[in-house]
Parts: C-alpha cells; structure tokens; sequence
C-alpha cells in the first residue's frame, strides 16, 4: 500500500466481534475523494437482544452528534444519510445549553473566559 500516493482506497470487513476480517481490498480514488466510511452491525444475540433499544441508538446517536461537533467544518459527518454540521464547537456546545435552559427556569451560567489560578 502506498501511503504517499496522491489517493486510494481501503475496505476492510470484521465480522464475528472482529474474530474473522477480510483482506484489505484496495482501489483507486478519485483526486477530490477524501473520506472514510463506518457501518455497524451489532451482535443482538451476543447480548440476548432482539433490538436495539431507543437509549442505546440515542447514545450512538448522540456519539455522531459528538464527533460533529469537535469536527467542526473540517469534516463531512453523516448519520444515516443526513449531513450534521456545526460550524464550530461553540455552536455545537449550545445546542446543549439551548436544550438544558428549556428544563430550568433559571439560565444557565456562561464563561467568556477562563482564569487559571495556582
């Protein structure tokens, strides 16, 4: 594999709680195609479920959200086809805030600014 080389691509399958993968197979990429692409399929059975429950795929979602978020505009996050963009980890931060300050009747309290003391 060349990493130095101006693009390729990599496909690498796990299956069986990564106990069995394929060989990588590598193709060429076209010059503007920089990305990486994750697909998950959980093992219900291994932890006796039938299902995904609704807090676990929110806490999976909400991990896409997360990773959005610190990404900021640098990278391309999709979650089921839908493009997540926040334009800096502020605007992701607040969010959070919008949707806590709708819980409390007080606000919540801002830092513009940290002071270190030692």
């Amino acid at each position: 594999m060349n990493l130095f080389g101006l693009n390729f691509c990599v496909m690498k399958v796990f299956q069986n709680n990564m106990g069995k993968k394929s060989e990588p197979v590598i193709t060429k990429c076209k010059a503007n195609e920089n990305w990486t692409k994750v697909t998950f399929k959980p093992d219900l059975e291994k932890f006796k479920m039938t299902y995904l429950e609704e807090d676990v795929v929110a806490l999976m979602k909400k991990r896409v959200l997360d990773m959005a978020g610190c990404l900021g505009k640098t990278v391309k996050v999709e979650l089921n086809g839908t493009v997540i963009r926040f334009k800096s980890f502020k605007d992701y931060a607040e969010l959070f805030l919008k949707c806590a300050e709708k819980s409390k009747p007080t606000p919540l309290p801002r830092f513009v600014g940290v002071e270190i003391c030692g």
